[in-house]
Formats: C-alpha cells, sequence, structure tokens
C-alpha cells in the first residue's frame, strides 16, 4: 500500500491525487468503485431465511426496531428491505397488525395484565395517542357545553 492514493484526477489531465491510499492497490476510496470492494456479501443485510424470525417478533407486538434486531439487522435495514420487496411488505404489515390487535386485547381488556406497559407500547409503537377530553360551558350564546379534545388527533 502506497502513502497517497496517485490516481489521475480530471479525466486523466490533472494532477495525481494525494489522499491517503486506504485500499490494496493503494487507491483512496475516491477512486475505487463498489465493484473493486464488493465483499461477496449478500445484497440485503435481511433476506428469506429472516423473514420467520421478523414476521414472529411483528406478532409478539414488538416494535419495528425489535423486529430488525431478530434478525440480527437495524431498522434501517428493516426499512429498506421494507421499501424494496413488496409481498413482504405486506406479510410484515399483516403480522405487526396481529401484534397490534393481540397487545390491545391482552394488554388492555385482561384484568391480570399492567395496562400501562400496553399502552406505552401502543404508543410508541403504533402511534396511539393518549387524548384527554374536557367539557367547557360558555361556549357558545346559549352556554351549551363545548368538548375539548386535548393531545389528540382524527384517529
Amino acid at each position: 500500500m502506497t502513502d497517497t492514493c496517485g490516481y489521475p484526477t480530471d479525466g486523466g489531465d490533472g494532477p495525481p491525487c494525494e489522499l491517503p491510499g486506504s485500499y490494496a492497490d493503494g487507491r483512496c476510496h475516491h477512486h475505487t468503485g463498489a465493484e473493486d470492494t464488493d465483499s461477496g456479501g449478500r445484497e440485503w443485510a435481511i433476506d428469506a431465511d429472516d423473514h420467520d424470525a421478523i414476521l414472529a417478533a411483528a406478532r409478539d407486538g414488538l416494535s419495528k426496531s425489535g423486529c430488525a434486531r431478530a434478525a440480527g439487522a437495524s431498522l434501517t435495514a428493516l426499512r429498506r428491505y421494507l421499501d424494496e420487496h413488496d409481498d413482504f411488505r405486506r406479510t410484515f404489515a399483516q403480522a405487526r397488525a396481529q401484534g397490534e390487535q393481540r397487545l390491545a386485547r391482552d394488554g388492555l381488556v385482561d384484568p391480570d395484565v399492567d395496562t400501562s406497559m400496553a399502552k406505552f407500547l401502543l404508543s410508541t409503537s403504533y402511534d396511539y395517542v393518549n387524548t384527554e377530553k374536557k367539557e367547557i360551558t360558555g361556549g357558545d350564546e346559549d352556554d351549551a357545553p363545548v368538548e375539548v379534545v386535548i393531545g389528540g388527533d382524527d384517529g
């Protein structure tokens, strides 16, 4: 390995690159293409062998990050994979819906379960919003109560 890259710049008309050479052939990262550095690894951090682990985690109600960790991958890798694999994205969405239903049913209805944990998981993993309703009188000319929702949305 050389001290500097030395690769011709400006299409061969410029001075040699003076960046440190970091690859075996002495070139720097700017002058080494992906084909030169391909490690032979798989294209995705996630593949079909990981589907069962990801789907099982989703059905258990884990967050998307938790589903990615079940496959030994990052959330970014899972998002990228889902963006490129329509069929798996649909299956994953269905598994997440099952996990959501399980949390809502078991975590909010079962009297033996701590509902605060289910509420926390639903709010952080499934975008549920805690709302508070208050009635305020004097809102119109007839002094009829007006309902105000604080912290919620239309859903």
